[in-house]
């Protein structure tokens, strides 16, 4: 039976994603025939001596899966690591800058002094490491086949072990894996230029590290996309993107298994065969069970970036709000609380706008995870204060950590997951909780330009595909045919540039009658890298001039090179519209091509004057004054939303089941075995 090292130095207590992650991989693992031994920090026996620990039940539940040898003395966390998260926090002071010319020869000195010690703290965090890899295999035998899983590393990392393997022979034997899940980069693709000095800095330990390493088999991994793209750049190996796993608790079959009758009452109406129906025709509307599968037939099975979507999975309410709750409907702000979450400062301002629409009426319910308030604390970090006395049940707290268990029926109870977290931070870093809500078939509202807008762009692009195969336009316009500010004129070929703030390009369309929506399309120019986004304002306004309606959308380069696209639904007393297209998050320009307006006639399939989704799966919010509309949104057209989620959450969980992960590890270390076959 051949051996997998499963190692996480990181892991020093119950719940949390290191837990998860293991726990997820190791039984995955044993189910597939290996003899798991896991690696943990040494701070995890202490949880299992402490009686009052609310997780314990997840520490049994580990041992089970495996041999769990506790010998790894410090975590990932290192301030002196040149990736560790939130070490890029303080950048600004980074040991990867070379030393400037300083007037003051006392500061000079000092910095000097600091990067002594900074490299000698560096230097015992690599002893250590290898010392406690070889404490780890001291009692294992390594043999042919067998794999070691690195769960979650950095330069420091990779040095350790280069130091604790080329002192090994017995672990030439052994498949090498190691992920990389913290940034190389701070921001998003535009802001990497000025960012060469972490670039050289880490490639040089990655060198150093494999250079000890000429006759392993070492395979590199990160959690996303955009990590990949950053990580290649350093030119040591190559990178590509580890399947990442999701619980087994938070599987379509497992929700589907946990849910008793239904309390909502809905009726369901097939979008995409509504919309090429004839105006006059009417829809008839069928109920049916909460998770039973939408009646829709496959148009597309295209795998791009992001995950498949098929195109005509759109379902739709006949009531009047989208749903008939016997409850209100639970916005859930799940996980831990931290600065780059944002829960502190979006929560608050979102319940004083929603507050007389949704809350005070009992639609919604905001559900908010928060760690217990300190004895020594006046208030806990999120204390939300209610505009009107009397509807305390409007927010619901939930403390953090909860027990596995608890957390679990937390994600399954909720109606729609609220994720909005710093874009920039997550712009490139991976969002656990966001893959156990699409799993359960949750809908969501995220931030745009983020990685977590990503997983949910396509399919919002995918509904938007469908609308326009399916109905037939009104109007096709052009640049010909809109009214363009002279500040700033389109270029030969079709082309229109903007930046941020200077020169957006702004142009004007009069809407005709019966017309409730329209579709914005273009493609990329420049650049065509992910990461550069456009940010379309749009305001109707009436006969008088006066506002009737303001909305924005971000879009991005869509992954599959087809026209990006953008819904809008129009106000029936809009006499003009106007656009703004601005570079969404960088003060550079960006231009795109061949961009057009389709104007549509939708209101036979609109839902009693609340029009036509214009997304799927969830929501993305453009910015923080978007999310009082997102939250308007997903309540009026909650059905779709999570209808489509529910349909989505099938081929997501495919993608992120643990036995997939622990499936490609395999694949990865039988090609590279009949690599070696052929080169001997």
């Amino acid at each position: 039976m051949a051996n997998f090292f499963l190692i996480d130095h990181s892991l020093r207590k119950s719940g949390g994603h290191h837990f998860d992650y293991v726990r997820c991989v190791a039984k995955a693992a044993s189910e597939l025939g290996f003899m798991t031994t896991i690696g943990a920090n040494r701070g995890l026996a202490k949880q299992n001596r402490n009686r009052h620990q609310s997780l314990g039940d997840g520490n049994e539940s580990l041992e089970s899966l495996g041999n769990v040898r506790r010998v790894f003395r410090d975590t990932t966390y290192q301030a002196d690591s040149y990736l560790a998260g939130l070490q890029h926090l303080t950048r600004s002071e980074s040991f990867c800058h070379p030393i400037s010319e300083e007037k003051s020869r006392v500061s000079r000195g000092w910095k000097q002094l600091k990067r002594f010690q900074h490299s000698r703290r560096r230097e015992s965090f690599v002893r250590r490491f290898a010392v406690d890899c070889e404490r780890y295999f001291r009692p294992l035998i390594q043999m042919p086949g067998d794999h070691a899983l690195l769960t979650t590393v950095s330069e420091l990392e990779l040095m350790g072990l280069a130091v604790y393997l080329s002192n090994h022979s017995k672990t030439l034997q052994t498949n090498w894996h190691l992920q990389f899940h913290f940034n190389l980069l701070d921001g998003r693709t535009p802001e990497y230029e000025g960012q060469e000095h972490v670039i050289k800095a880490v490639r040089a330990c990655c060198l150093a590290a494999l250079s000890r390493l000429s006759y392993h088999s070492i395979n590199f991994y990160t959690t996303s996309e955009t990590l990949v793209d950053q990580y290649n750049r350093l030119g040591v190996g190559e990178f590509e993107v580890l399947p990442y796993p999701v619980s087994s608790d938070f599987s379509p079959e497992a929700y589907e298994r946990s849910q008793g009758p239904s309390t909502l009452k809905f009726g369901e109406l097939d979008l995409a065969k509504a919309i090429g129906r004839s105006a006059s025709e009417k829809s008839d509307s069928s109920s049916q069970s909460f998770l039973n599968k939408p009646n829709s037939e496959s148009l597309s099975s295209e795998t791009t970036g992001s995950d498949v979507f098929e195109e005509n999975m759109f379902v739709e309410s006949s009531d009047d709000q989208g749903h008939e709750f016997g409850r209100a409907l639970r916005i859930t702000c799940p996980g831990e609380v931290r600065r780059e979450k944002g829960h502190v400062e979006y929560l608050q301002p979102l319940v004083n706008e929603i507050w007389p629409t949704h809350l005070a009426s009992g639609d919604v319910q905001i559900v908010v995870q928060r760690p217990k308030r300190k004895w020594y604390a006046k208030r806990s970090k999120i204390e939300i204060e209610l505009p009107e006395e009397g509807a305390d049940s409007a927010i619901e707290y939930f403390s953090h950590p909860l027990s596995h268990n608890d957390y679990v029926d937390l994600i399954r109870s909720t109606d729609c997951g609220m994720l909005f977290y710093d874009s920039r931070v997550y712009f490139s870093r991976r969002a656990g909780v966001l893959g156990e809500l699409l799993s359960c078939g949750k809908p969501v509202i995220v931030p745009a330009g983020s990685w977590l807008a990503e997983q949910i762009q396509e399919p919002i692009y995918r509904h938007i595909d469908g609308l326009c195969n399916s109905a037939q336009p009104n109007r096709t316009l052009d640049l010909s045919d809109l009214q363009w500010n002279r500040k700033n004129v389109p270029m030969p070929g079709g082309v229109l540039s903007f930046d941020q703030a200077n020169h957006p390009f702004e142009f004007t369309l009069e809407p005709q009658g019966g017309e409730t929506a329209m579709v914005l399309e273009f493609g990329w120019h420049w650049p065509r890298e992910p990461g550069v986004f456009c940010r379309s304002d749009v305001v109707q306004k009436d006969s008088w001039g006066e506002v009737l309606d303001e909305s924005s959308q971000v879009i991005g380069v869509r992954q599959s090179n087809r026209r990006v696209k953008a819904l809008f639904r129009l106000d029936s007393r809009a006499t003009a519209v106007e656009f703004s297209l601005t570079n969404a998050f960088h003060d550079s320009s960006a231009s795109i091509r061949n961009m057009s307006i389709r104007t549509f006639d939708l209101s036979d399939i609109a839902v009693d004057g609340n029009g036509v989704p214009i997304g799927s799966v969830g929501v993305i919010a453009s910015d923080q004054s978007a999310l009082s509309s997102c939250v308007d949104e997903m309540v009026k057209h909650f059905d779709h939303y999570r209808d489509s989620a529910v349909e989505f959450s099938k081929r997501w969980y495919s993608r992120h089941n643990p036995r997939r992960t622990v499936s490609h590890l395999m694949m990865v270390g039988e090609s590279n075995s009949e690599m070696d076959r052929r080169v001997a």
